[in-house]
């Protein structure tokens, strides 16, 4: 069974599954392909962020995945510049209403299958932008393309930060980046009221990234367990791995013990 087919359903056990998997080393490293967006000079994750396939994130768990890359979220502007780029592929149709089963967000992936370069369209963006400061709590999302190549998705805000569907994906930028030539980092551009204007057409961005601690887990520590080691966290489980599992937990805003072991608190959580 694939990971995204095993993840339990959409909501905090969910979010608990992916953090785990990041806290195990399971995040694919990505292939990071240069992108031209005004003078900047960006490194970009050439496809969308996978574990085992590609993973829709809640809000939380996108901002940890690209922290824990030494990355950030891309503005709508450097998704466009990532499309100008990319070689686009269009969204897979599902069928029926329900796009938050594991079962579809398995299906999804096999039906956009294995995709090699800088590719795009496929799926919607987890981004940053300017209205995230007057409406905090949402996630936004945009992009993505239908199969006659019309844009799917606007920049918009309407659901909670916690939701993601089996459309929606988490590219990653890297924060070095460079300008004219010399070294830069993407997120102090954001903030800047002259240089934002290369990478975000709203201007500067008083908030950029979303409401979760800053993390380093992509290399954690060899983990002691229980029972044999799994890329899931389970009952029982207990180690380094299983404490940074709690971090990741307390850092996206639950409220867990970090002592290691995964017990009914760990799971409720």
């Amino acid at each position: 069974m694939s990971f995204l087919a095993s993840l339990p359903p959409h909501g905090p056990a969910r979010d608990a599954a992916i953090l785990g998997a990041i806290a195990t080393g399971n995040l694919d490293t990505p292939d990071w392909i240069p992108v031209t967006c005004g003078r900047v000079t960006l490194r970009v994750s050439s496809d969308y962020l996978r574990i085992g396939g590609r993973v829709p994130m809640s809000a939380p768990v996108a901002q940890a995945a690209v922290d824990s890359l030494g990355a950030v979220l891309p503005t709508p502007k450097i998704v466009q510049a990532i499309e100008a780029a990319a070689r686009i592929v269009a969204m897979p149709v599902w069928p029926g209403a329900d796009k938050l089963s594991s079962e579809l967000l398995a299906w999804c992936e096999e039906q956009t299958g294995p995709l090699s370069g800088l590719v795009a369209g496929h799926r919607k963006d987890v981004v940053v932008c300017r209205a995230m400061a007057g409406r905090p709590g949402r996630v936004w999302i945009f992009g993505a393309r239908w199969g006659n190549g019309k844009r799917i998705q606007p920049l918009s805000g309407v659901h909670e930060a916690s939701y993601a569907d089996l459309s929606h994906g988490v590219r990653a930028v890297l924060d070095a980046c460079e300008v004219g030539g010399q070294p830069a980092l993407v997120s102090e551009l954001y903030r800047d009221d002259t240089l934002a204007a290369w990478l975000s057409d709203e201007g500067p961005l008083p908030v950029v990234r979303y409401p979760t601690a800053t993390v380093a887990v992509s290399a954690p520590p060899a983990a002691t367990w229980t029972e044999p080691q799994s890329a899931i966290l389970r009952r029982g489980h207990r180690g380094d791995a299983v404490r940074e599992l709690q971090r990741l937990l307390a850092a996206a805003g639950f409220v867990v013990a970090r002592d290691g072991l995964y017990g009914p608190a760990t799971e409720s959580a």
